[in-house]
């Protein structure tokens, strides 16, 4: 009968463990799904050279931001100092060409550059921006560099904090952890007291 308890218990603190903590999304509209078709993108995006387009599309949507060279998209994000995110986005070049460039950057330091060769296709790119580089209310911000006048697209833009235990799944796993040794102990007593009195 205790070993029943034990693979139980054990079953209930894997479970709480795995369970995906449902992380928020800090980018207002990452989807450009609520944007009118050939203007730019409405706030909270701040933009320039960029404008909402059905061409190419990504990820299940039905429009994406498209980039004209020296185009640029940002919008400040609830973020909090010291805090890690995930930056997660699909990017496309027209051209796929080598020395088209795409940077996305955020919070104080965190910047990476993409080439066209990179995203000849509609391709996802994730990074972890570590919270040395977040100061609180950050910057996310996008900029296009194209040689040949072609366009770059951008798609499903999130950004979501870095998932962490809940301190509840923690101290259900040690109250889970407390109640396997104690039975563990208890089936030990059970098994001395059936052996002494044989």
């Amino acid at each position: 009968m205790s070993r029943n308890i034990l693979i139980a218990l054990c079953l209930v603190a894997s479970a709480v463990l795995s369970a995906p903590n449902a992380q928020a999304n800090l980018v207002v509209d990452g989807n450009f799904a609520a944007d009118t078709l050939d203007d730019p993108p409405n706030p909270p995006w701040t933009s320039s050279g960029v404008y909402i387009d059905n061409t190419f599309i990504c990820c299940g949507d039905t429009q994406d931001a498209e980039f004209s060279s020296g185009g640029t998209l940002s919008q400040t994000l609830p973020t909090i100092a010291g805090d890690s995110y995930v930056l997660d986005f699909w990017v496309l070049d027209e051209s796929s060409l080598f020395f088209d460039t795409f940077t996305v950057s955020l919070g104080t330091t965190f910047s990476e550059t993409i080439t066209g060769d990179e995203a000849s296709s509609y391709t996802e790119f994730t990074y972890t921006v570590p919270g040395t580089d977040i100061a609180g209310d950050d910057i996310l911000s996008f900029a296009a560099y194209n040689a040949l006048g072609d366009d770059w697209n951008l798609d499903a833009v999130s950004v979501t904090p870095v998932s962490v235990p809940e301190p509840s799944s923690l101290s259900l796993l040690g109250s889970s952890l407390l109640g396997i040794v104690g039975l563990l102990a208890a089936g030990r007593r059970r098994d001395k007291n059936r052996v002494s009195r044989a």
